[in-house]
Formats: structure tokens, sequence, C-alpha cells
């Protein structure tokens, strides 16, 4: 029979106090505090800054894994608004947000392009409360993460007439609304894939579109009727193009070159005076000039134009002017508190080699912001001085958190790209751990619990070790027996710790035979490896390849208490329990698409398997029963390994809690009130929770 007691009265139970995010809770009698970021800011590819222009401290940031984000004290701090764009039915590529534009009488009215995987298609979603709540008004195919997200803008408002708008990207034409997005009509070429589309500032209905060579199509179109009709004037296109306000000339970034044009895009000549042009490169991209061209980013202020090259370089000229000239950049630190906790200027510490927009502030030409690799800058003295302003903006997409079991404030966080970040305090403050490119795994020792494990990677993939309860980090180095490990080859992306003997155990991928994929055991802390893989597959490569391949790394390799091992391979749908006394592997049935194994850290031999229906094993993974307790549509649960009996459970209903080991559970209040695109992992440490997003970095409250 089903016991329910108040969900504040549940909370206060498991309530110890620990330290999080943010200050803690004055009141911890009261009801759980609200969702907050864990504070690492920056990340993912800051596209572009709109200022809206009736209120200037009002701004919005559009970053290709999330967004958009909006600033109300002129991106000093930032808040995310897609946790209700997630909602809508273009689902949940909703909160990738490609193009944003803001009506000009009033700051709370916009329209967002979203989307990323075109066959999923996106659409066009409409705000007039300042980001609280959007509506779906047209479907649309956008690439908010895709190769030309760095080039321009996809969605433009006629100046002469701020209800009409025009937007388009990947290859199937344009949408046009003169209803302030409401409404949309489809119009113009198809096939080709956009990389900016604009009205032009002086004429009045003359539309730009730029679509840079895809697939052996290509061209610079213009239409005179608002985007009604297009006429193609050029094979060659640039990839964007901009104009100074009130004046007629016309900057286009080509391949090689930065061109003028004084007929409306029908000629072009050479501009690129002063300006280096070799070919520049960059992180990630052997020869970015091919496809995404030496200039990359445009603005312009009341009186000039600015360009940026992949060098981080930004270049300013006047039309008088008889050559570009190189702006003396004096300084670039972090914004105010220090780095802000910004991932980027403790990770990467760019010099701005991956620009992807300039903004010039309107009403003050000293006022420039500059959209880079993963944060925003800021010069209020035109270009001499930056600073970043990226407070509150966290597009990241994180793969494992944990807790340390011998340290209460230690906090690891292992997210893509960019590596693992270690706590000290609860929490509140994140520093780069420089051993690793990534950390998608955690496991400690149960015997030992200041020795724990970390492996991942994106280029390179690392297997870690701690002696100090996860302050410090070490690479461990020889591995023997081991083979090479490389991504999407033979990738490492699981770690567990035998409790009963402390050897580490990896899942590695690729197929399963001796010296290659399957399971490997170390009895020595890493330093040497057996392969112990007889019994699964043979031949099946059951394992993560990459950091993004399918699967949840801590739910292929799962350790109960008493020693029980199984194996969850969510490539193939199979499952596997480990023999002690053979030392082989044994079937141990099937795994329903997207159903994730979890161990009750309190209770021996007990296995909860959720995705499908509910079911329970109590024989070490033998045999699973029906378990209806847990509920419908459930995706995740996380035991707290510290306090006995607590469990939370999440699905697309809800987040659902419960003190007694999962017996019962009751709903807990604002449970996936998070900008997150499809959360799929949890973590529950000392009566802190932790939601791992897509896209949106960890939102952690305290039970």
């Amino acid at each position: 029979m089903k016991t329910t007691f108040p969900v504040a009265s549940f909370l206060c139970a498991l309530c110890i106090g620990s330290a999080v995010a943010g200050e803690p809770s004055a009141h911890p009698e009261e009801a759980p505090s609200a969702w907050r970021p864990l504070p690492i800011w920056g990340g993912g590819y800051m596209m572009d800054v709109k200022v809206a222009p009736s209120a200037s401290n009002v701004w919005y940031a559009l970053v290709d894994v999330g967004g958009p984000y909006r600033s109300d004290d002129a991106g000093a701090t930032w808040r995310p608004l897609h946790r209700q764009s997630r909602l809508l039915d273009c689902g949940p590529y909703a909160s990738m947000a490609r193009g944003i534009s803001i009506d000009p009488r009033d700051a709370d009215s916009f329209v967002t392009a979203v989307g990323d995987v075109p066959e999923l298609g996106g659409g066009l979603l409409v705000s007039l409360d300042g980001g609280e709540t959007f509506r779906k008004t047209g479907s649309a195919c956008f690439r908010s993460n895709g190769p030309r997200r760095m080039h321009g803008i996809v969605i433009d408002r006629n100046p002469f007439n701020p209800d009409e708008l025009i937007a388009g990207e990947c290859l199937d034409g344009f949408h046009i609304s003169t209803d302030n997005g409401e409404n949309w009509t489809d119009c113009g070429p198809k096939g080709f894939w956009f990389s900016d589309l604009r009205f032009d500032l002086v004429r009045s209905g003359v539309v730009y579109a730029c679509a840079p060579e895809h697939q052996g199509r290509g061209g610079f179109f213009r239409s005179l009727n608002g985007g009604r009709e297009w006429m193609r004037l050029s094979d060659e296109s640039p990839t964007e193009v901009r104009q100074i306000p009130g004046q007629g000339e016309l900057l286009g970034l080509f391949h090689d070159r930065v061109r003028l044009s004084a007929d409306c895009g029908e000629t072009w000549c050479d501009y690129s005076d002063g300006l280096i042009l070799e070919n520049l490169m960059t992180d990630g991209d052997p020869n970015p000039s091919k496809s995404t061209g030496v200039y990359v980013a445009a603005g312009a202020g009341s009186s000039f134009w600015l360009v940026g090259n992949r060098h981080g370089d930004i270049f300013i000229r006047r039309p008088g002017d008889a050559a570009w000239t190189k702006t003396a950049r004096q300084s670039q630190c972090p914004g105010d508190p220090p780095a802000e906790h910004s991932i980027a200027w403790s990770c990467k510490c760019r010099k701005m080699d991956a620009l992807c927009s300039i903004v010039v502030v309107p009403g003050d030409d000293s006022h420039w912001l500059a959209c880079d690799w993963h944060v925003i800058w800021e010069s209020l003295d035109a270009g001499r001085n930056w600073t970043t302003r990226v407070k509150g903006i966290t597009p990241l997409c994180p793969f494992a958190v944990s807790g340390s079991p011998a340290k209460e404030n230690v906090v690891l966080y292992g997210v893509a790209d960019m590596g693992m970040y270690v706590s000290t305090d609860g929490g509140r403050s994140f520093h780069p751990e420089r051993a690793t490119s990534g950390a998608n795994s955690f496991a400690f020792s149960a015997l030992h619990p200041e020795t724990g494990y970390a492996v991942g990677g994106k280029f390179t993939i690392d297997l870690l070790s701690t002696s100090d309860g996860g302050e410090t980090w070490c690479k461990l180095d020889g591995l023997a027996g081991l083979p090479p490990l490389k991504p999407k080859e033979r990738g490492a992306y699981s770690v567990a710790v035998d409790p009963l003997t402390d050897d580490v155990w990896l899942a590695v991928s690729g197929p399963c035979r001796p010296g290659d994929g399957g399971t490997w055991r170390s009895r020595d802390g890493g330093a040497s490896w057996q392969w112990l893989g007889t019994g699964l597959p043979e031949g099946e490569d059951l394992f993560k390849s990459y950091e993004f391949d399918k699967g949840n790394a801590d739910s292929q390799l799962v350790f109960s208490p008493d020693g029980a091992l199984l194996a969850c391979s969510h490539k193939t749908g199979r499952m596997a329990r480990f023999n002690r006394e053979t030392q082989t592997w044994e079937p141990a049935g099937r795994l329903a698409e997207g159903s994730r194994v979890f161990a009750d850290p309190h209770l021996p031999g007990r296995f909860l398997r959720v995705g499908g229906k509910g079911e329970e094993s109590l024989d070490g993974g033998r045999t699973f029963h029906p378990y209806p307790s847990i509920p419908a549509r459930c995706w995740y649960l996380a035991f707290d390994p510290r306090c006995p009996g607590s469990v939370v459970a999440g699905g697309p209903d809800g987040l659902f809690a419960s003190r007694d080991g999962g017996t019962t559970f009751e709903p807990l209040a604002g449970g996936l009130d998070v900008p997150a695109n499809g959360s799929r992992v949890m973590v529950l440490d000392r009566g802190r929770l932790w939601l791992l997003t897509f896209g949106a970095g960890v939102w952690t409250r305290e039970l």
C-alpha cells in the first residue's frame, strides 16, 4: 500500500545542510530552494548578441547549444529563457536558437529561429513577455549547431515596417511574416543553404540573401519586393553582408577577400587594403579558410565598418579611408567578479581566434561586443580593452558529476569538449583539472574512499586517479596490457571500482575480443590491465566509442555493494552478469531502448532497471521482476550513497522523490524547471541533487 506524506516534510528529513552553488538556505525547514546552475559560465559557441532598440540595458544572446539568454543589466548577468521553449512541439531542439529579432517598439517582444537536426525540423517562436512564455507560429529548418552557425543572421526585420520579418537558412527557402511573427508564408529559392539574410537599411523592400556553395549549389540573391520574388545575382556569394546605417554601400565577406558593392550587390570591388589575408589557422579546423573564409565577422557603427579574422584581429575602416586599420588591443581579462568562473578563461584562454560576430552598441560607437568560441567580450573604448560578459550563461553538455565520499565539499564535474572541473567549496566555485581533456565517468573505492578514478575525453582518452578524495588528479601512463585508446575507434568512457577488492574496471569499445574491445580489469590501481570479456558477445561493439555515443557512461558497468557486477550495452540492448567464480560473463537479459540499470548502494544485490517498465532484482542481477512503485516513463534514478533510503526518479513527467528506497515516490515540486532539452542524468549526494542537462550545464538544488 502506498504511503503518502507532505513533500516539504520529506525534504526536511533529507536535508543535511551541504553547501551547493550559491548561498545555502537560511531556513532549511522550508520548501526546497530553486534550481541554481553550477557556476561555470561560458562554453558553446557564442553566436550573437542583440541589444533591444527600445531598452539599451536589455540584451539577448544566442549560443549554439542553448538559448536564448537575456540580460537586463547590459550583460553583467544573464538568465536562460529556454526552460520554456523546450516544452514546445518542435521538440528538444527548441532550446537551440539560431537567430533572434527584437521588436524595436518593445524589448519584451521577439521572434526566435530554433532547431538543429534538419530531419526533425525546427520552428519560429514568438514571445511577447520577454521570454517567460513562447508560442510556435511557424515550422522551418534551422541549424543552430551546424557548420555555418558562425556566419550572419537567419532572421531579420524590415527597418521600414517592424511588423514585417523574413527568416530562412537550411535548404527550404524563406518564410515571410507581415504581422510580427504570428503567421508565416513560404517563399524564395529552395535547395540553398543560406548563411545570412538582411533587409537593406536604405532602400525599402530590398533584401539580400547569402548562400555560399553547398553540395555544388550557391549564389548571392536579392529581392526588390520584401522577399516575395528573388533574383540570383551571382554564383559566388559572400558569407555575410553589412551596411553602415543610412549609407548605401554593401560590405561583403568573401572567401579570401573583403569586397564592397555600390549597386545593391550586382558588382563588387576589392576592399581588402590593409588587411591580413594569409590562410589563418585555428584549433580544431586544419584549413578553416576553405569553409569559412579568412574574415569571419563584421560589424558597423554609425560611420565605420569592422571586420574580424580567424586570428582574432579586428580592423576598422571608414568610407573615406584608403585602407583598413588594425585596432590596438591592449588587454583581455575576465569580468567582475574575478574570472566569472569562466570555463573559457580558465581552460582555453583564447584570443578571439574564433570570432563569430561583432556588435557596435547603438548610440555608442565606442561600445563594442564580440562573440567568440566560448565567451562574449565587451569593450567600452573602441576595442582597446576587453572583458568577458558571460555570468549566468551555461551552454554546456555535462557528462558526469560526483561528490567525493571522503570530502564533503569536493564536487567533480566532467563536461563535453572542456574536460574536468573541481570544486573544493561544495560547488560555489570551480577550477579546471589540467591533467585531463575529459571526464565522462567517475568511480571511487569503497575500501579507501580517498582513492578514485576518472576516464574520458574528446580528442584523446585519459585515465586519471586521485588519492586525496578528488582534490588533485594525475594521469595514469603506461597502462600495460591495455590496447591504445582512441575516440571512435577504441573508446573508454566508463570506469568502475570493485567494492570488495578495489579492482578497477573499464568498458572499452570496439569488437569484443582479447586485446580489443570488451571489459578490462586492473588489480594494481591502473598500472597493468587484463582483458576479462569471456562470455560477452564475441566480435560485437558493445560500449560507448566517443563522448556523444549512445548510452550514459556510468550505466555501462554497475557494481552492487556485494560485488555483483552488471555490464550494460546500450548499443546492442544486451546485459551480462559477471560470475566471480568462473571469471566469465553470463547473459542477463535484454535492455529496452533507453533503459538504465542502477545499484542500490545500501542493499547488497539489489538493482533497479528503468526506461520501460520499472523492474527490480534482489539476487545480484540474475533475475528481474516488475516493480510498479517506480513512476511511469522513468528514465533515470539517483540513489544518495550517504543517505540510506533517499532516491530520486526522473522522467518526462517530472522528478519524484522517495525516502524509503523506492517503495513509494512523491512528486518533487518544480522538478524539471530547468532549461534542459532532454535531461537524462541525475546525481544525488548528501542531500544535494544535481541534474545534468544537454546544452544548459548542471543545475542543483538542496533537498
